[in-house]
Order: C-alpha cells, then sequence, then structure tokens
C-alpha cells in the first residue's frame, strides 16, 4: 500500500479479518488507526462477525477486540459479550 500509494479503504481491514489473516489486520490497525476511528461501525461489525464465522485465532481475535474497545458502541459490545 505504501510502496504504490494506495489510500486506505475499510474493506481492507474487513477482508483481513474475515480471511483470518490477523498480521495484516494489526497491521493495519496500528498503521491507519485514525480511518479505523472514522468507519468504527464497519470496524466493529467485521471484528463481531468474525467470532461468528469460526472460532479459528481466537488469541488474535480478543487481542484485537481488546485493541478496538475505544470505538466499540453499545450494539458491538451487546454481540461480542453473547457471544463470549
Amino acid at each position: 500500500m505504501i510502496k504504490y500509494d494506495v489510500e486506505f479503504e475499510i474493506d481492507f481491514f474487513t477482508f483481513a479479518i474475515e480471511a483470518n489473516a490477523y498480521d495484516i489486520a494489526f497491521y493495519l490497525r496500528m498503521r491507519f488507526e485514525e480511518q479505523l476511528f472514522i468507519h468504527a461501525n464497519r470496524a466493529i461489525e467485521s471484528q463481531v462477525n468474525s467470532y461468528k464465522l469460526n472460532q479459528k485465532f481466537l488469541k488474535a481475535k480478543l487481542h484485537l477486540s481488546k485493541s478496538l474497545l475505544p470505538i466499540f458502541n453499545f450494539n458491538g459490545v451487546k454481540e461480542l459479550l453473547t457471544i463470549l
């Protein structure tokens, strides 16, 4: 992305989560944190849906959820707690 000067889109983050590519998701979270805060609803929705899709990489999912706590809304927290 940096090499070709591609602008960040929230879909990059959601696709990484859906594909269980948490190395990419953590990189995008660290590098484009302000963009994730702008698109908080989509970021949280994809993170909560990742728990529903499968139980693989649970430690990475929990760590990412912990790091995204400042942008969680009430509905996201409610869904996450019912899953956990």
